[in-house]
C-alpha cells in the first residue's frame, strides 16, 4: 500500500505539514520583532539625514554594505512592527525561491518529480539551515542580521534558478546577461562575507562549466556566458565594498589589525573553517545526519520511478563527486575569510550562517548524489527495488519527517518569551512617543531585556551609543532605561 501513488503523495504532503510547523513557529516568534541594536542606529540614520543622505552618509563613514543599507532604509520608512513582517517574509521567499530553483536544477536530471516533493525539499533545507544556525536570534530575528546574511541567500537561490532556466534556453539575449550581472551585483552588496561567497560561488560555476564544455556537454557554452556575466557583477560589487571610504574610518574605530598577508589569510581561513565545520557536526550530530540521509531518501523514491539511463560511472564523474566536499569547503572558507581580513579572528555568529548553509547544501547533494548512483548501478544491473524495500524507505522518510515536530518543541518554548518583549516594547514605544508630543525631551524608561543574544539593548546610561541612537531616531534630547518592571 505504501508504494501506490495517492498512498505517496499522501505521506508526502504530510511530511511537508510536519516541517510547515517549525517554520511556522519561527514565523511567529519573528513576529514579535522591533528594533534592537544597530536598528535604533540605522533608522536614526534615516530620520537624521533622509533617505539618500543616509546612504551616502553610511557609505563615507560605515562601510559598503549598499544593498543591506538600502533595503533596511526601505524598511525604515515603515512602522517598526514591520520588523516582525521580515522573518515570516524572508522564509515564506526563501522557500519558493529553494523550489524554484530546485525545480529549474532537476531538469538537468532524468527525475521525474511532482510539486509536493520539490517542496518538501525546499522546506526541509530551510528548516534545517535555521535549525542549524550558530546563533538563530541574531542572523534571522535581527534586522540588521537579516538583511546582511539571510535575505542575499535568498536573492542568490532565485538567481541560480533563474541561470538554470536561462542555461536551457537556445539562445542568449545581451540584456539577460546585464540583467544577472546587475542581480549579482545587488547580491554581493548585502556584506563582505555574502560578496566573497558569491564571488567563489560563481567562479567554481564558471571554471565548472568550462570543464563540462570540453566534455562536449552542449549547454555547457551557454552557462560559461551566465556564470561570467554574475561573476563579473559580483566583482563589481565587491570593488564597491572595498573602496567604501566608510572602512577607513571603521577600521580606526574599531582599532583592529587586518591581515594583509595573503598566505596568513588562507591559513587561518582554512583553520576557522575547520573549527566551524568540527563543531557544527559534533554540536549537532543528528540534524546533520539528517542532513544528509533526509535527501538521500527522497531522491530514492524519486529515482526508483523511472529508467535513468545515464548510469555509467567514470572516472570524471567520480572525481567530480569527490571534489562537491572541496568546493564546499572552499565556499565556506570564503564566507569567512572576510572577518579574518578585518579583524584576525574568529567570525561573528550571524555570519556562519552562510557556511551552515553551504554546509547543507554541500551535505545533502552529497545524499542526492549517491542516491542517484546507487539507483543507477542496480538499474544497470538490471535489478530492481522491490515494493518492500522501497515501503521500507518510505517509512523512514516518514520517520525523519517526524524530526521537525521534535524541534518545534524548543521554537515555541520561546515564543512567549519574545511576546512579552514584543508588549514591553511597544508600550515603551507608546510611552516615548506620547511624551514628545506632551514636551518632554528627556525621558527616563523601563528597561527591557536583551531578546537578541548578545545585542545591546536601551541601557540606564543615556550616552549609551544605543540611547543616543534612540534619541535621535525619537528626535528627543535623552533616553534612559532605568525603570523597573520587566520583572514584575
Amino acid at each position: 500500500m505504501l508504494t501506490n501513488s495517492k498512498t505517496r503523495n499522501l505521506l508526502i504532503f504530510l511530511a511537508c505539514f510536519t516541517f510547515a510547523i517549525p517554520l511556522a513557529g519561527y514565523t511567529i516568534n519573528g513576529s514579535y520583532m522591533r528594533y534592537s541594536g544597530d536598528d535604533y542606529c540605522d533608522t536614526a540614520r534615516l530620520v537624521k539625514f533622509g533617505f539618500l543622505g543616509a546612504f551616502r552618509h553610511y557609505y563615507l563613514n560605515e562601510g559598503g554594505r549598499f544593498s543591506a543599507v538600502l533595503m533596511g532604509e526601505i524598511v525604515g520608512l515603515l512602522d517598526p512592527k514591520a520588523n516582525g513582517v521580515l522573518p515570516g517574509l524572508a522564509i515564506f521567499l526563501w522557500v519558493g525561491g529553494l523550489a524554484f530553483t530546485i525545480r529549474m536544477g532537476t531538469k538537468f536530471t532524468p527525475f521525474a518529480h511532482s510539486w509536493l516533493e520539490i517542496l518538501l525539499g525546499a522546506e526541509f533545507l530551510v528548516f534545517i539551515t535555521l535549525y542549524e544556525a550558530p546563533i538563530l536570534s541574531q542572523s534571522f530575528y535581527w534586522r540588521t542580521g537579516l538583511l546582511a546574511y539571510l535575505t542575499p541567500l535568498i536573492f542568490t537561490t532565485y538567481l541560480t534558478g533563474f541561470v538554470f532556466l536561462q542555461i536551457k534556453r537556445d539562445r542568449l539575449s545581451p540584456y539577460t546577461l546585464l540583467l544577472i550581472a546587475f542581480l549579482a551585483f545587488l547580491v554581493g552588496g548585502f556584506s563582505e562575507s555574502t560578496v566573497a561567497l558569491s564571488a567563489g560561488f560563481w567562479a567554481l560555476v564558471f571554471i565548472t562549466c568550462f570543464i563540462m564544455r570540453n566534455m562536449k556537454i552542449a549547454w555547457a557554452s551557454r552557462a560559461i556566458w551566465l556564470s561570467g556575466s554574475a561573476l563579473i557583477g559580483t566583482l563589481i560589487a565587491a570593488l564597491v565594498i572595498f573602496v567604501a571610504p566608510g572602512n577607513t574610518v571603521r577600521q580606526l574605530h574599531d582599532n583592529m589589525p587586518r591581515t594583509y598577508n595573503i598566505l596568513s589569510l588562507a591559513s587561518i581561513s582554512m583553520k576557522f573553517t575547520w573549527d566551524f565545520l568540527r563543531g557544527s557536526l559534533l554540536g549537532l550530530p543528528i540534524p546533520f545526519a539528517l542532513t544528509f540521509t533526509y535527501p538521500m531518501l527522497l531522491v530514492v523514491i524519486l529515482a526508483s520511478r523511472q529508467k535513468i539511463t545515464a548510469c555509467k560511472l567514470t572516472r570524471q564523474k567520480i572525481a567530480m563527486f569527490l571534489l562537491i566536499p572541496v568546493a564546499g569547503y572552499l565556499l565556506m572558507m570564503c564566507s569567512i575569510a572576510p572577518h579574518v581580513f578585518a579583524y584576525t579572528r574568529y567570525p561573528e555568529l550571524r555570519v556562519l550562517l552562510l557556511a551552515c548553509f553551504v554546509l547543507v547544501i554541500t551535505l545533502a547533494g552529497m545524499g542526492c548524489l549517491v542516491a542517484g548512483v546507487v539507483v543507477a548501478f542496480l538499474q544497470r544491473l538490471s535489478l530492481k527495488l522491490s515494493h518492500v524495500a522501497i515501503g521500507v524507505i518510505i517509512i523512514l522518510l516518514c520517520g525523519s519527517s517526524l524530526y521537525p515536530i521534535y524541534a518545534a518543541r524548543r521554537i515555541f518554548d520561546e515564543t512567549p518569551l519574545y511576546q512579552k518583549w514584543a508588549t514591553f516594547w511597544d508600550a515603551r514605544d507608546r510611552e516615548i512617543r506620547l511624551a514628545r508630543e506632551k514636551g518632554n525631551l528627556d525621558l527616563e524608561v523601563v528597561a527591557i531585556d536583551h531578546i537578541i543574544t548578545w545585542v545591546g539593548e536601551l541601557s540606564p546610561d543615556p550616552s549609551y551609543w544605543y540611547n543616543v541612537c534612540a534619541s535621535e531616531y525619537y528626535r528627543v534630547n535623552s533616553i534612559s532605561a532605568n525603570q523597573p518592571g520587566w520583572n514584575k
